[in-house]
């Protein structure tokens, strides 16, 4: 009985092991078999299989010099879809993604004052059905929903908890939900968590084997991936960088410490900050448009944001050694300045200096990056034999 679990087991790890080697580059069966350790033999019965099944195809032959031309392999981006679900404390916003990280149908609304959590989640499940209908998508194919949200949640029972201004939905049972609607998985994470699956995934983040991403919005969240695989903790909490403390005598925040990161260098917190200067700004983009045209006061808001997110990328890099760390959220839209004055911060700072840089840079910038990232959480599963 052991042995065929571990028999079961090792065919599901190096079909996931093709499908993340064949997701960076297309290649032939002879460059796959070389680069991850199996034989030939064993390559061409697994690859037969994910053929049949339609989630990888041959595209064509090699243009080589000379000799047989070998046939190269590729993800069938029609081989599998998920669909994203991004739930916001504004509104909702759901899509179609195939497995090679396209867009291919969404939908949105805004929540209006008085909706409650149960009616919105009819309307999302109203919206999926009527994707399902327009792209002619059989059911099969559909691996699952991922759905991001802000946190606290509880992402293995797939509830959200009691996120800090959004009351209607605390206590929402997601997975309960979309289970009782649809046939497929349903996968939920934070924001941040997303984002960081994106990355690593399909992203900037593809080539490090270990990296942080940081994402600044109404809040401060980071994901973290560590050897390729997404870091939760004990208990889906592990990665609440917004809630260490860079002042122990600073104000309490409502995690129950003081002098919070996320207190400093959320969005709110520096518009608060901007208006007691007399700067007026209605958000990131226009002071990073504004920095960029050489407006002081809002370079100087950016360096501000600069010195107190270092203190918790020096945090991370000392504790953890991670080869990067992405910039999210708001602070990806036009990030030059941030990230120059980022690594002047950190560059005499961390306990690797003169050993090896550690990459600091924006995060990917692609269209509705939110819906893409919430399916990213289904592609992962697939692509991490979890």
């Amino acid at each position: 009985m052991r042995s065929a679990r571990n028999s079961r087991y090792i065919k599901k790890f190096n079909r996931s092991l093709i499908l993340k080697s064949i997701l960076r580059n297309s290649m032939s069966r002879a460059e796959l078999s070389d680069k991850i350790g199996l034989t030939r033999a064993a390559v061409t019965v697994i690859i037969e299989d994910m053929i049949r099944s339609g989630v990888i195809s041959e595209a064509g032959k090699s243009n080589t010099s000379s000799g047989r031309k070998p046939v190269i392999l590729d993800i069938n981006p029609d081989g599998a879809f998920a669909f994203g679900v991004d739930i916001t404390r504004e509104g909702c916003y759901i899509g179609l993604v195939d497995i090679k990280g396209n867009l291919r149908d969404k939908e949105g609304f805004l929540f209006g004052g008085s909706d409650k959590a149960d009616g919105s989640l009819e309307k999302i499940a109203e919206s999926i059905n009527r994707i399902i209908s327009r792209n002619n998508i059989g059911r099969g194919r559909i691996r699952g929903a991922g759905i991001s949200a802000p946190g606290p949640l509880d992402v293995f029972q797939g509830v959200i908890l009691n996120p800090p201004n959004f009351d209607e939905w605390h206590n929402i049972r997601m997975n309960d939900f979309f289970m009782s609607r649809f046939s497929f998985a349903v996968n939920l994470e934070n924001n941040a968590n997303a984002y960081a699956l994106y990355e690593k995934n399909y992203g900037r983040g593809a080539k490090f084997n270990s990296f942080v991403l940081i994402a600044v919005t109404t809040g401060v969240g980071a994901g973290i991936v560590l050897n390729q695989q997404l870091y939760r903790g004990a208990d889906g909490f592990g990665s609440e960088i917004g809630h260490t403390s860079i002042d122990f005598d600073g104000p309490e925040c409502d995690c129950g410490n003081k002098g919070c990161l996320e207190l400093y260098s959320s969005v709110p917190s520096i518009l608060k900050y901007a208006g007691t200067c007399g700067i007026s700004v209605s958000g990131w983009q226009e002071i990073a448009d504004k920095a960029e045209k050489g407006d002081k006061g809002c370079i100087e808001l950016i360096r501000r944001e600069a010195g107190y997110l270092s203190a918790g990328i020096i945090n991370c890099i000392n504790l953890l050694e991670t080869e990067a760390i992405i910039l999210s959220g708001d602070i990806s839209y036009k990030p030059e300045i941030l990230v120059e004055k980022i690594r002047k911060e950190t560059e005499g700072k961390v306990i690797t200096r003169g050993l090896h840089n550690v990459s600091i840079f924006g995060g990917s910038k692609i269209e509705d990056l939110n819906i893409v990232s919430a399916a990213s959480i289904v592609f992962d599963r697939m692509f991490c034999n979890i």
